[in-house]
């Protein structure tokens, strides 16, 4: 379960931002399951001409995402 909502996305030069919501979960070794709405950001730098992944965090939502 995977469903994505981005809030914004930004480039600044050689830099990006991007972020948003996303329900997902995951499962403890005992089996127990975890499913929630969760916020996320990614920064992005553009290094011989592509876009990687420099940065990312994902963590429960306990407020409203502010950009």
């Amino acid at each position: 379960l995977n469903s994505w909502e981005f809030l914004d996305i930004r480039t600044f030069g050689e830099f990006g931002l991007s972020a948003g919501y996303l329900d997902g979960g995951w499962q403890f070794p005992d089996g127990t399951k975890h499913i929630s709405k969760m916020r996320f950001s990614y920064v992005w730098a553009k290094i011989d001409g592509r876009w990687k992944e420099i940065h990312h965090h994902v963590s429960d939502l306990k407020g409203e995402l502010r950009i």
